[in-house]
């Protein structure tokens, strides 16, 4: 055996919940010994190499070839504490030579801050915002080229707080182990914020706020423009008045809430599938579960004929649209789309009951079927386990420069 390498963690950012498939290249690996049986089939081999974050071993290793390891990462091992600045320095917020916030005293990395941080800045005049360390020093903050700073201090009684929650940059050790399980001496390499725990960020779009937002697209193309999603509502106490459903401008209006979902597997293709990294390793994933999308809607108008007639409007669009066609994928339209099974439930009652002003209503819902939930915001490649399909070959442990089916070591130095 060798002294192992590593040269890059594809991808080297990942949820602070773990779980993600991560490709480790590098060189030196120590390939398991695999016990073929009778019919071709192997048995689970003993591992051969462990993976730490910081000091938290990886859930899975699988060791692909001498220079790929296919890693599922724990749950952050970062402390989720609140990072605050402390002795009250004079901050000065600077874009020369790089996005800066330097302090006049006092210690950054003494006060907790690494590289990897989101901070949160207040009670300045400009910079009240969200930024990211990119490099730490005793005096300085570096941080990402991205961030809109502004030039500007010496200013005191500034906040400066990380809220880290398990974000952060760990050291990634990768170690050989021998036929007890037990770490090689000498046999182990220690990259420095190697790796990225990052949480999911759910302001971002995913396929399902892509559904919901097409469905509200098409009713303001179809029916009238005036639709809105309702996100929530303030307390009101007397619920029957109608003004607590949503705030709209004008009228007639569509106020949308939902989307509530309820899992049905009708339209799941059930069990597993392979897919394949960007080096071509195969591994397996679970097919994703499908959830039915049901809306409540309220048609709100203050004229009675209005209502009857966006009442028979609605029914119409439902019967021309009875599934929603949603892009795969926006930026690249040649992979074409998705239909989802949509038709309109109830019986879209008319509410003509008195009430605090002349406006009337009818009531209905909107269901959606076998929408994908798969893979968490901004990450995806969920393993359920590897494939080896190395066949007719002797795997010895000591092919340290060369991989089974490629060759030479892929990839280069960040």
């Amino acid at each position: 055996m060798a002294t192992p390498s590593v040269i890059r963690a594809v991808p080297s950012v990942g949820p602070t919940g773990g779980g993600n498939l991560v490709q480790i290249y590098g060189d030196g690996f120590s390939v398991p010994e695999i016990d073929w049986t009778v019919t071709g089939v192997s048995s689970e081999p003993s591992p051969s190499v462990q993976v730490l974050f910081d000091d938290v071993p990886a859930i899975r290793v699988d060791v692909a070839r001498s220079n790929l390891l296919l890693v599922r990462p724990p749950v952050s091992p970062i402390i989720s504490v609140v990072i605050r600045m402390t002795q009250n320095p004079a901050l000065t917020f600077s874009t020369t030579g790089g996005k800066r916030i330097i302090r006049s005293t006092g210690d950054w990395i003494a006060n907790g801050f690494r590289s990897g941080q989101t901070i949160r800045v207040s009670k300045t005049a400009s910079n009240n915002r969200n930024y990211h360390i990119q490099d730490v020093s005793a005096s300085t903050l570096t941080l990402l080229t991205s961030d809109a700073v502004v030039d500007e201090g010496p200013l005191t009684g500034v906040i400066l707080e990380s809220r880290e929650y398990g974000e952060g940059f760990v050291t990634l050790t990768v170690r050989n182990l021998d036929a007890n399980g037990l770490p090689v001496p000498g046999e182990e390499v220690v990259v420095e914020e190697g790796y990225k725990f990052q949480r999911v960020q759910t302001g971002s779009e995913t396929d399902l706020t892509r559904v919901v937002r097409q469905l509200v697209r098409e009713l303001r193309k179809q029916v009238i423009p005036n639709v809105g999603l309702s996100y929530h509502s303030e307390f009101d106490p007397e619920t029957g008045d109608l003004l607590n459903i949503t705030g709209m401008a004008s009228l007639p209006g569509i106020a949308l809430t939902g989307p509530n979902l309820s899992e049905n597997m009708f339209y799941s293709i059930h069990g597993y599938f392979v897919s394949e990294t960007v080096e071509g390793t195969k591994y397996l994933r679970e097919a994703p579960r499908t959830h039915d999308l049901s809306f409540d809607f309220v048609c709100i108008s203050d004229s009675l004929f209005e209502l009857v007639n966006l009442q028979a409007l609605l029914i119409q669009w439902a019967r021309r649209n009875t599934t929603l066609s949603v892009y795969r994928d926006p930026e690249d339209l040649s992979l074409g789309s998705v239909e989802y099974e949509m038709e309109l439930t109830g019986s879209l009652p008319m509410n003509l009951e008195s009430n605090e002003s002349n406006i009337r209503y009818f009531s209905g819902g909107i269901i959606i079927r076998g929408v994908d939930i798969e893979d968490m915001i901004g990450f995806s490649d969920m393993p359920i386990g590897i494939i080896n399909e190395v066949e007719n070959i002797e795997l010895g442990l000591n092919q340290t420069g060369e991989s089974f089916d490629v060759g030479p070591s892929p990839g280069s130095a960040p």
